[in-house]
């Protein structure tokens, strides 16, 4: 499945920009303010002239703990963000990469986010595709797993502005 998700900021991109992806503090500030977030580890981030490439494990609430009487592991549903993001033109590309090797084979999920200057504030512009490779209820698996992302995102925006205005205000 093919999606975009759309969002402003009442802050121009360079604070979005600098909160997002150059902040060394940001990843312990999501999981003490996104309930949805477990753990957060940044594994490297190499800031380059014009570039910052980032390696990003995410361990998030368990969307399901059981399928029948089979116990799932929080460690299934973990993943590692592989981006580049490029200063210039404000776009990350990203692969996300489940760390869990059967769920790896069943899941995949790229794509971008832009960064687009309005004057004072700042529209981001998440899109993608997702698919999980299972016959018949992998579509009805991506329209959940999206919908579980679109909520998780809109998480992630509340806590970034909370995030800039405690910065701001220092």
């Amino acid at each position: 499945m093919k999606f975009n998700i759309n969002q402003i900021f009442d802050y121009p991109v360079e604070v979005i920009e600098e909160a997002l992806f150059m902040d060394e503090n940001i990843g312990e500030f999501l999981v003490t303010e996104m309930p949805s977030l477990l753990q957060l580890e940044k594994i490297e981030i190499v800031k380059e002239e014009n570039t910052v490439k980032r390696r990003i494990r995410y361990l998030p609430k368990p969307l399901i703990t059981k399928v029948g009487p089979k116990k799932i592991p929080p460690e299934a549903m973990e993943w590692i963000e592989n981006s580049t993001y490029e200063i210039k033109t404000h776009k990350l590309s990203y692969n996300n990469i489940p760390t869990h090797p059967r769920i790896g084979k069943m899941f995949s999920n790229s794509g971008e986010i832009v960064l687009i200057p309005r004057g004072n504030q700042t529209e981001r512009i998440i899109s993608g595709v997702l698919k999980i490779h299972v016959p018949i209820f992998g579509a009805i698996a991506e329209r959940i797993i999206f919908k579980t992302a679109k909520t998780v995102l809109e998480e992630e925006a509340q806590a970034l502005i909370k995030y800039i205005e405690k910065k701001q205000t220092k």
